[in-house]
């Protein structure tokens, strides 16, 4: 090394700028033997945490108050990354999978974002993972047992099938269904709990007190 090297050549002199030359290869040779140390700790991580086994969870809903809005929202540890993905369906004209709300929330491990965050690096692994996520899609789609009476399941809330990106009507009656089906949910400034109103037809607005 050039530490050692110049120790050889430098020997016992007394050189106040020999001296100072080999203090500073003293220095940056510490500082790279730390950096090795933690890039190779690093690796050491990743790889166990490759050979451990990522669960992912899915979270499905019916989007009842905007049909349209539907669609798959990614997250990479928090961060909404890629939002309104249109998977579940075959195509934009059938009520197949309409109002379905995804939510996804990747860890970095699993797929790491772009360095603008607006995307995926490997997006052969994110379409894979959409595959995967739409197939779960179809079969909550299966499960919620809307299949068989999707028109009079939407039309309840005020949707008509002709007009699927449109928002749904405004009559009082089918407001007041949606608002039902949907429960309120507050948060309070003092504890920042969050708490679910049950549904009141005569309810009042908030305020602050």
């Amino acid at each position: 090394s050039q530490v050692h090297h110049c120790q050889q050549t430098i020997g016992v002199t007394t050189s106040v700028e020999e001296r100072t030359r080999l203090r500073k290869l003293q220095v940056t040779a510490s500082e790279l033997k730390d950096m090795v140390l933690r890039l190779r700790n690093g690796l050491t991580r990743k790889k166990s945490e490759m050979n451990t086994t990522k669960t992912l969870t899915f979270i499905f809903g019916l989007n009842i108050q905007n049909r349209a809005a539907d669609g798959v929202f990614v997250y990479n540890c928090g961060r909404l990354i890629k939002m309104y993905e249109k998977i579940g369906q075959p195509n934009k004209k059938t009520v197949y999978c309409r109002g379905v709300v995804g939510i996804v929330d990747v860890p970095s491990i699993v797929l790491e974002p772009t360095h603008n965050k607006q995307s995926f690096a490997d997006e052969k692994e994110y379409h894979f993972l959409l595959k995967n996520i739409g197939e779960y899609m179809r079969q909550y789609w299966s499960d919620a047992g809307i299949e068989n009476y999707v028109k009079e399941f939407w039309e309840t809330y005020g949707y008509r099938d002709d007009q699927l990106d449109r928002l749904p009507s405004n009559d009082t009656e089918v407001v007041k269904r949606r608002q039902a089906a949907v429960p309120m949910l507050i948060q309070c400034d003092k504890c920042l709990k969050w708490r679910r109103l049950p549904y009141a037809g005569n309810a009042t607005p908030l305020t602050q007190p």
